[in-house]
């Protein structure tokens, strides 16, 4: 039986049924929802809220401050991993690592990790060993722009 969630009328302030105006990115696991988007009861922040698959919100997390280390710029993915809620941020190249109660632990830029330039990160599917990160950048002879996959484990 199929009907309507709880996020509807994202773009109708009059209509709006749940806090975001724009979704960037959705994820699902066994037993959650994660869905990132501009959270209009968070001052437009982009955020990251999760819900249990019948559509509760449990928890939100992602800081309002843009210039905090646990903010987002665009979120383009989102995997559940044993240490935590991986997110990739497509605007600040990073991965960033929450609790799975959504509390920060830390980031890493993508350039020094991946061995890229300045990528724009735009995907992330879990695997059994870890996830794989989707990127695109310019070759360095700038002929074409290239699209890499990397797996990446170790949490």
């Amino acid at each position: 039986k199929a009907g309507p969630w709880v996020l509807s009328g994202l773009s109708d302030a009059g209509k709006r049924q749940g806090r975001f105006s724009m979704i960037s990115c959705v994820a699902i696991s066994d037993s959650r929802i994660y869905v990132a988007g501009t959270d209009t009861q968070n001052g437009d922040a982009q955020r990251v809220a999760v819900y249990d698959l019948s559509g509760n919100e449990l928890f939100t997390f992602g800081n309002k401050d843009w210039m905090k280390d646990d903010a987002f710029g665009s979120v383009t993915g989102i995997a559940e991993t044993k240490s935590g809620i991986l997110v990739l941020d497509g605007n600040y190249r990073a991965l960033k690592l929450f609790s799975h109660e959504g509390e920060f632990l830390w980031s890493l830029d993508s350039d020094p990790l991946l061995g890229t330039d300045y990528p724009w990160l735009f995907s992330l599917v879990p695997t059994e060993n870890g996830v794989l990160v989707a990127a695109a950048q310019e070759r360095r002879d700038e002929s074409s722009d290239e699209l890499l996959v990397f797996e990446v484990t170790g949490f």
